[in-house]
């Protein structure tokens, strides 16, 4: 449920209110560890209509004594592109259908086909997953009207293409190169493909070429749906990050060489 209402673009205090209660507390950290998926990645999420019910019915109860919420215990970040995260982003309907019940989102791109060469669009989604804060980018999955079904791979060419192709296409088309890793999810008999991409350390991600719908020189950022030109607001926020780590960086150094200053004259 916390999924779902995090999906629906709550904020972390807003959902405490539907669970801080005497016989069940949830502590802000771990509704912290829900969203970047270090706890319970394995748990798929509510339905957003299922999410406005519990809601909609929910009442609050009375305080009887104050509760006492100890800090979470920091849990181990669960891989990736293990299977079990993996199959939490697909549910088999009431008419066995696979469908992908993260949709669209900024962290998640559906696509029906895979083909190596004309890659523009995926290399778009790419990096602006790595100027965002990482996504998932599935392939054998239709898109929207078609309900996210999964259709699976057509053929073997992604499960043909090696680590080091991916690494080759997508280091000649992005600068400076986003970190990914490939795998593959088995749905009954269907494959799906999959690239994670990693949030970079030191974005902005910049568009080294132009191949089809990737554009040289331009900065794309994932937004809800969709990857387009980043604006001018997200880019601040990007430049004066990496600002913020600069300083950060280089503060230790500066302070050794103020104390050496002040121990030589000490000295003297």
């Amino acid at each position: 449920m916390i999924k779902a209402m995090l999906r629906m673009g709550m904020k972390n205090k807003d959902i405490q209110f539907y669970f801080n209660r005497q016989d069940r507390a949830v502590n802000s950290g771990r509704i912290t560890g829900i969203r970047d998926r270090s706890y319970g990645p394995e748990i798929a999420a509510a339905s957003e209509d299922e999410a406005k019910a519990f809601m909609a019915s929910f009442t609050p109860s009375a305080v009887v004594s104050p509760v006492f919420v100890a800090a979470p215990v920091p849990a181990k970040p669960a891989d990736p592109i293990c299977e079990a995260v993996l199959r939490s982003f697909f549910a088999k309907g009431s008419d066995d259908i696979w469908r992908c019940i993260a949709g669209e989102s900024d962290e998640f791109e559906c696509k029906e086909n895979f083909n190596l060469k004309g890659f523009g669009k995926p290399l778009k989604t790419i990096a602006g997953f790595a100027n965002h804060r990482g996504g998932y980018l599935f392939f054998g999955v239709k898109d929207k009207p078609d309900g996210f079904s999964v259709c699976g791979l057509k053929d073997d060419r992604f499960t043909d293409t090696d680590q080091n192709k991916f690494s080759q296409t997508i280091r000649a088309a992005l600068e400076p190169t986003p970190r990914f890793r490939v795998a593959t999810l088995k749905l009954d008999e269907l494959i799906v493909g999959v690239i994670h991409v990693e949030a970079h350390n030191s974005k902005p991600v910049i568009a080294g070429k132009t191949e089809n719908e990737l554009i040289e020189g331009f900065i794309y950022y994932r937004y809800p749906g969709e990857t387009r030109p980043i604006c001018y607001a997200d880019l601040r926020a990007i430049l004066d990050e990496r600002d913020r780590q600069s300083r950060e960086s280089i503060m230790p150094m500066v302070q050794r060489l103020l104390g050496d200053v002040d121990k030589f004259r000490s000295e003297l």
